[in-house]
């Protein structure tokens, strides 16, 4: 369990080794990609190292996650628990 994402039940290191994501994993990761990428605390290319994906699929996972913010009122309230 990674500390501060304990309600999302994250196992970071399913994130880091799988390949493929679907569902409220792939919705997981993305967040969690987003608020890296937000935070600025990492460039795409650190994310891509530490999640094993392409530089391109960050890209997608911070677009993502970006349209669904503004229609996802928990997705949102799920950001906000993250950033506070």
């Amino acid at each position: 369990m990674v500390p501060g994402l304990e309600f999302l039940q994250v196992d970071l290191n399913r994130y880091i080794y799988s390949k493929r994501l679907r569902g409220s994993d792939k919705q997981n990761r993305d967040l969690i990609v987003y608020l890296i990428w937000n935070k600025g605390r990492l460039t795409n290319v650190e994310i891509e190292k530490l999640f094993g994906m392409c530089y391109s699929a960050v890209s997608l996972s911070v677009k993502s996650i970006k349209k669904k913010l503004d229609k996802d009122k928990k997705l949102k309230r799920q950001l906000e628990l993250l950033n506070s």
